[in-house]
């Protein structure tokens, strides 16, 4: 684990870029640009059909158990304790992170919304390009 710190930094760094850059599109679109949008435009509910489609993709994101082993002998003192509590930090500040970047990305393009939401921005927003280019380092250096 010692080796990929650096790819950690950047992974963690991309990710709290692209969280602030999608947060800040999302309330500028919806309090300053147009400010009635989201009581138009939200759709709290839609169809089912892509519930189970879905599905797989958001439980692998939580596939990190291949980690587990260099995590648990990396820990001072590991035990039971702290290794669960180390995994459920990792698993719950990764869900909030994707949960508000989800959400924001939504809130950014409501109908029209891409499956990345990523692609929704154009490559002129320059944070969410950074964010972009820390996710790619950390995906071919991780």
């Amino acid at each position: 684990l010692h080796a990929l710190r650096h790819t950690c930094y950047v992974g963690m760094a991309s990710a709290l870029l692209l969280l602030v850059g999608v947060v800040h599109r999302s309330v500028e679109m919806n309090v300053f640009q147009e400010p009635g949008l989201f009581s138009k435009k939200v759709v709290w509910w839609g169809d089912t059909d892509g519930i189970m489609f879905a599905f797989p993709i958001i439980v692998l994101s939580f596939f990190s158990i291949y980690n587990v082993l260099s995590v648990h002998s990396s820990l001072t003192n590991p035990t039971r304790r702290r290794v669960k509590m180390v995994l459920d930090g990792t698993v719950w500040t990764c869900f909030g992170l994707f949960y508000i970047i989800g959400l924001a990305g939504y809130l950014y393009a409501y109908d029209e919304t891409s499956d990345n939401i990523l692609l929704n921005f154009p490559l002129s927003f320059r944070l969410i390009l950074c964010g972009r280019v820390g996710y790619l380092f950390t995906l071919c250096f991780g």
